[in-house]
């Protein structure tokens, strides 16, 4: 076409480099269609059309009337999430730097001003803002909502950073999404917050109805749901996606066809609320997504090309089509980055390409599934290297690329199952198994990582929340996403604290930089509704579990060791463990023997005593074990013969150290009470890191023990302006819930309930739970007993 721009942006060498790196890795196809294409276009009104790119790195106008084209941004992040309004108003979000230098604002324009109404000032987060029909403006600042009404500025504290939080069109509500992924209502006017989504499903991307009393969102699998105010109540219309309102009424969006990796059909479809009825427009020489309609008039984007057209709609057909913008009008825009100049939360995992650390005669263009299970199990290094000489992109060595393509055993288990690479040749291991026609199978998925030794599952429903718990105790996750248009596994290993943004191994490379490429590991993702300025994971439909429990670390410790000692009269013996032992005579009581052992972190440890049994030994000697709870005293028999052996004493929680103490009082009268060495099994609990002496004066619980929920009441912590950190643990060390309690909004002394559900919002089993809290240098605990 024959466009005029209002603006040009300059080429540079960022651009080139991204060129360049397209070129060099473009060599096999992608899963879809057009590698460019155009995106997320909008009416404003007849005349004018907003719309971006591909990587949402730049938000555009084109103006029909006079056809030009004028770039309003060339930021990351500023094509996603757009917010329009026929009144010509058109709201959206800018991202400049990376890492801890990254900068967010939210931008306004005004067509028919021809000019920016407002930016704001750039924050290190920053959600993308909304308005409504009578001005009000919204967006969020980190964990805080601001509201503008003219000059009066209304601070809403979430607790959390949340991206999208449209304004109602009358402006007296917005709604927003929690940790969980669940929707709530906040009413301006009653102050008053509302939870409306209560499945276990997270859910995301709400669109206000043009008459104020309805919802449209999205469940994370992409599921469409209505929400209507007045009633409290929620329908499903079916699976789809790319929705928007037409009309109060009426929504617009794509239904979608997968098989094998493949996208069959993308068809747009229109729903009518009143009626209830479903309406397809097939098209099977035609690939559309994205659409938006104003009156009879639709824009979608093809597949195909990545051209952006207009139609209409007309009984189940679209007429009039016509190409409004090419891709190509429209110049390469934005820098393309990666996001690994930031400290992270991230897992060390082992890095395997689906093409080019396979077997070059074997084709990976649909092993994400196969390749990411690998890297899970990978993670905790079950499998042996098993080399190949891979040539793309360049000559390497893969040190486990072969296990996705040829037939192996493991734990008894022959991956002989055959399937058909898209080349349609044979290919066996995790692939065949896996992939047994062609496209993944979860189930076989989560069954691959049980047989190599983890415990893995599926889950449907998976959350935000549920991720950092996972990320949190050390485990990575396989996710099935809609990162392309038909589905694309990766292994999530990390994230970006407080933002949202998830820290993957990408089989495929890094979508930031273009598919394909070698750059896949450490790739950085937003999750679906949020918007950092990197590539968005869209859909988020299942997690497959891959979690590993190490072996125990075992330490004995003898009695000739330092941590040994004792007072009264103590003998020493031949026999034992390293031949050498202690005893004393239980006839005169009053001595005893200690082992005073310190810990580098809090620990649930096993604890045993080992002795040389004999006949002189007495039946009941004492031993005493000084843990985190108090002081447990077992009696053991020593008496008999044989040879040495251990004496399970218990386990327990320890905060900084373990004293073990053998002692003859309540012994028999005649006899020998034997020290002779001790045993601790750690049951790793990483999750609970080092710190100061812990008080527990400060933090008193009611009821404990309990069954359904307890107050936890907080009171003489000093915590001055920073947040205190409340995390609740059970005897493994494994965190499974967490509070931040800010003092913007929080007095102590003060009070929370534990209602004994976890991060993911599901309730845990019975047992021993820690409470632990950090306030500024300080560091408080408390047991808790759930019945």
């Amino acid at each position: 076409m024959n466009i005029r721009r209002g603006c040009r942006i300059p080429g540079n060498a960022a651009i080139f480099a991204v060129v360049l790196i397209y070129i060099l890795f473009a060599q096999l196809p992608l899963y879809g269609f057009a590698e460019l294409s155009l995106s997320e276009p909008h009416f404003v009104d007849p005349d004018h059309i907003v719309c971006s790119i591909e990587s949402r790195s730049g938000l555009f106008l084109l103006d029909r009337a006079n056809n030009t084209i004028c770039i309003l941004s060339n930021s990351r992040g500023s094509g996603r999430y757009v917010f329009v309004s026929t009144q010509g108003t058109i709201s959206y979000k800018e991202v400049k730097g990376t890492g801890k230098a990254m900068r967010q604002r939210a931008c306004f324009y005004d067509i028919a001003l021809n000019k920016p109404l407002f930016h704001s000032p750039w924050y290190p987060l920053c959600g993308n803002p909304s308005f409504s029909v009578n001005g009000k403006k919204a967006f969020s600042i980190g964990d805080t909502m601001l509201v503008f009404n003219n000059a009066d500025i209304t601070y809403i504290p979430i607790g959390h950073y949340v991206n999208t939080s449209p304004l109602a069109p009358y402006g007296n509500a917005l709604v927003y999404n929690d940790i969980h992924d669940q929707l709530w209502l906040y009413d301006l006017e009653m102050k008053k917050n509302t939870r409306i989504t209560h499945g276990v499903e997270g859910s995301m991307l709400p669109f206000w109805a043009p008459c104020n009393d309805k919802i449209l969102f999205s469940s994370l699998s992409g599921e469409l749901f209505v929400y209507f105010v007045a009633g409290d109540s929620i329908i499903s219309i079916g699976a789809g996606c790319h929705a928007r309102w037409i009309d109060e009424n009426q929504i617009i969006y794509v239904v979608q066809t997968v098989e094998q990796y493949e996208l069959i059909a993308s068809d747009i479809a229109r729903y009518d609320l009143p009626s209830g009825e479903r309406q397809i427009f097939t098209t099977p020489e035609e690939f559309e997504i994205e659409p938006c309609a104003l009156d009879s008039m639709v824009l979608y984007i093809s597949l195909a090309d990545g051209a952006l057209y207009e139609a209409r709609l007309h009984n189940g057909v679209i007429r009039s089509r016509a190409v409004v913008l090419e891709r190509s009008d429209i110049p390469l825009c934005g820098d393309k980055v990666r996001g690994d100049e930031r400290a992270n939360i991230i897992l060390n995992i082992p890095y395997l390409h689906q093409l080019y650390d396979t077997k070059d005669a074997f084709n990976g263009s649909w092993a994400c599934g196969p390749t990411s299970c690998m890297m899970a199990v990978q993670s905790y290094n079950m499998l042996p290297n098993w080399s190949s000489v891979c040539t793309w992109p360049y000559e390497h060595m893969s040190l486990f690329g072969r296990y996705i393509s040829d037939v192996y055993t493991y734990n008894g288990i022959t991956y002989d199952w055959m399937s058909l690479d898209p080349n349609n040749n044979p290919a066996y291991g995790a692939y065949g198994y896996i992939c047994p026609f062609g496209g993944a199978v979860w189930a076989n998925m989560e069954q691959f990582n049980n047989w190599h030794n983890l415990t893995s599952y599926m889950d449907v429903t998976p959350t935000w929340g549920e991720y950092l718990l996972e990320i949190d105790n050390g485990y990575p996750v396989v996710i099935s996403t809609q990162l392309t248009t038909a589905g694309h596994i990766v292994l999530g290993k990390g994230y970006v604290e407080n933002q949202h943004t998830m820290i993957t191994n990408d089989p495929y490379g890094d979508k930031n930089l273009g598919y394909t490429n070698y750059y896949g590991s450490g790739a950085f993702y937003d999750w679906p509704g949020y918007n950092n300025g990197y590539e968005n994971l869209n859909q988020v439909k299942v997690y497959i579990g891959a979690q590993y429990v190490f072996p125990p670390t075992v330490r004995i410790f003898d009695d000739l060791d330092e941590v040994f000692s004792y007072t009264g009269n103590w003998l020493e013996r031949s026999g034992g463990y390293n031949m050498h032992a202690y005893y004393t005579d239980a006839a005169v009581q009053g001595d005893t023997a200690f082992w005073s052992i310190a810990l580098s972190q809090p620990d649930s440890i096993s604890v045993f005593t080992e002795f040389y049994r004999g006949g002189n030994r007495v039946k009941n000697a004492s031993f005493l074990v000084a843990h985190y709870a108090g002081t447990t005293v077992t009696t053991v028999d020593q008496r008999g013969y044989g040879l040495s052996g251990w004496y399970d004493l218990g386990t327990y929680f320890f905060e900084d150290s373990v004293v073990v103490g053998a002692t003859d009082t309540g012994s028999d009268s005649s006899g020998i009470v034997l020290a002779d060495a001790v045993m601790l099994v750690f049951h790793n609990a990483t999750g609970i890191s080092s710190s100061p002496p812990l008080v527990k004066d400060q933090i008193q619980v009611f009821p404990n023990p309990f069954s359904t929920a307890t107050t936890i009441h907080l009171s003489g912590i000093a915590h001055g302006a920073e947040n205190i950190e409340l995390k609740i643990y059970d005897t493994s060390g494994r965190r499974v819930r967490e509070f931040i309690l800010y003092p913007s909004s929080f007095i102590l002394p003060a009070k929370l309930t534990w209602d004994r559900t976890n991060d993911a919002g599901k309730a845990v089993a019975p047992g021993v739970y820690f409470i632990k809290i950090k306030a500024g240098m300080k560091t408080y605990c408390k047991k808790i007993v759930l019945l």
